[in-house]
């Protein structure tokens, strides 16, 4: 019987320790990599939509009813939240909404939101222009320096691929 008391007494103190550790901060590696992802939401994290269909939810999960669907890979978002598999994004239009992580990519691109942006081959006014982009096309992202962003644009008008520098302000997708 006394066994039985010391057995249970021992089995009871583990589960205490076990609580105040988990109470006191004292997490295992995958619950401080939860609390990492979350602390680094706090800033700006753009994304891109990765699949050609993509559904924005009202909340997250399939039983919420679609606010938006998406039928263009690459366009830029805005990640607000996250729940399990789910992210909260807002979109150039201010549309809030759900979408599958897995619909997410991490290939950086932006949007331009200007009538007209000067594409040029150096990151300053003097440079030489090499296209004029117009509102609404998705550029790569590569980087941004200062005022300026260097992208490559996919396909626009003859050009197979451009590459040059935007600024800043015309773009909607950068921090």
């Amino acid at each position: 019987m006394r066994i039985l008391q010391y057995k249970l007494g021992f089995i009871f103190l583990l589960m205490v320790v076990m609580i105040a550790e988990y109470s006191y901060g004292y997490a295992s590696p995958h619950l401080l990599e939860v609390i990492d992802k979350t602390a680094s939401m706090k800033g700006n994290i753009f994304v891109s939509i990765k699949s050609k269909d993509a559904n924005m939810r009202s909340g997250p999960g399939m039983r919420y009813p679609l606010r938006a669907v998406y039928h263009c890979s690459g366009y830029p978002v805005l990640i607000l939240d996250e729940f399990e598999y789910w992210r909260k994004i807002r979109d150039s239009s201010g549309n809030e909404g759900w979408m599958q992580s897995a619909l997410l990519s991490n290939i950086r691109t932006a949007l331009t939101i200007v009538p007209w942006s000067l594409l040029m081959q150096l990151p300053h006014e003097n440079a030489r222009p090499l296209a004029r982009i117009e509102k609404d096309v998705i550029v790569n992202l590569k980087e941004c320096k200062g005022e300026w962003c260097e992208v490559s644009v996919r396909s626009y008008g003859l050009f197979n691929k451009c590459k040059g520098w935007l600024k800043r302000q015309d773009l909607w997708g950068v921090e």
